[in-house]
């Protein structure tokens, strides 16, 4: 099981957490597309990624291929605990003997829940709230989605936390803080090789001065 990371999270976003109230918010433009860059500076504070839907395993589940689930339960957390969680897409090729490269990961979704473990269930079974063609669109590429995740002490401190990675970064599924989807886009740069191996390593964010020159996005 991860361990509880909130304390680091908040650290490498220099997130303060003052007030109550984290219902109402201003949004500012999300600057950052996260597919972009190979790493950032709260990745390190989330799980390894690991497999959560193989390219095939839908179709090969669905042919009633024997052993074959419809997505890597084995690979879930062992406990459903509170916390953040990111999906990403990334092909996986028989020569990489089915290892994930974390650099070759495109992170499509950040989401946060009081049961990870469950959330990333209903992903596996049908796309949870996503369009299941994001993730056919995924599978025809050759591509498989992955997760990975974050503990977190409460649900107010991940909702704070989630609001504002996603008021740096643009996440491709997502819509709050992000605005509309990009989906296109991803399934687009998934399939570029050259695009994923001359990405930039990370995001050199100034978060300190990145948050004072723009809206706060919480009124508390």
């Amino acid at each position: 099981m991860a361990k509880s990371n909130m304390p680091m999270i908040s650290q490498l976003v220099k997130i303060r957490l003052v007030g109550k109230n984290y219902g109402s918010f201003a949004v500012g433009a999300t600057i950052f597309k996260i597919e972009d860059y190979k790493q950032t500076e709260h990745g390190s504070a989330f799980s390894i990624w690991k497999h959560l839907i193989g390219s095939n395993d839908w179709e090969d589940f669905k042919n009633g291929k024997e052993g074959v689930s419809r997505y890597r339960n084995q690979n879930l957390p062992t406990e459903s605990c509170q916390g953040l969680y990111e999906l990403g897409v990334s092909v996986i090729s028989q020569d990489q003997g089915r290892k994930i490269d974390p650099q070759n990961v495109l992170t499509a979704y950040l989401g946060q829940s009081e049961r990870v473990r469950s959330r990333l269930q209903e992903y596996g079974r049908s796309g949870a709230h996503l369009p299941t063609r994001f993730f056919e669109d995924i599978f025809s590429k050759g591509g498989s989605i992955l997760y990975r995740w974050a503990q977190m002490r409460n649900k107010r401190e991940t909702q704070a936390t989630e609001a504002k990675i996603l008021w740096i970064y643009d996440y491709a599924w997502n819509t709050f803080c992000n605005g509309e989807r990009r989906h296109l886009e991803l399934v687009k740069k998934l399939g570029d090789g050259e695009f994923i191996c001359h990405r930039k390593l990370s995001c050199e964010v100034d978060t300190q001065q990145f948050f004072r020159s723009r809206p706060q996005p919480y009124r508390f």
